[in-house]
């Protein structure tokens, strides 16, 4: 079995595999093996980048940008746009 690489597990998550689970059947390995890989390269669950992304839609909202400005910014869709804002409530 070859080990992943910190670039092989960033290149999975731009293509789509955001989870552990995700990317270690991508890689047929184990979801254990990728979560002691993410922790040896020091990279983030996803969920905790999501958080801090969140955090950044909101502050933009709250400055005024409007949700189509926020949703081409950060390359999202403005229905996500607004459930982040929703979800803040």
């Amino acid at each position: 079995m070859a080990t992943l690489t910190k670039n092989d597990i960033l290149a999975m998550r731009k293509k789509g595999y955001l989870t552990d689970s995700a990317i270690a059947s991508q890689a047929g390995i184990t979801r254990q093996a990728i979560h002691q890989l993410r922790k040896k390269y020091g990279l983030a669950k996803v969920k905790d980048r999501l958080k801090d992304r969140d955090r950044e839609i909101l502050a933009m909202y709250n400055s005024g940008c409007l949700a189509d400005e926020i949703a081409k910014a950060r390359d999202i869709s403005i229905s996500q746009v607004y459930r982040i804002i929703s979800r803040s409530k």
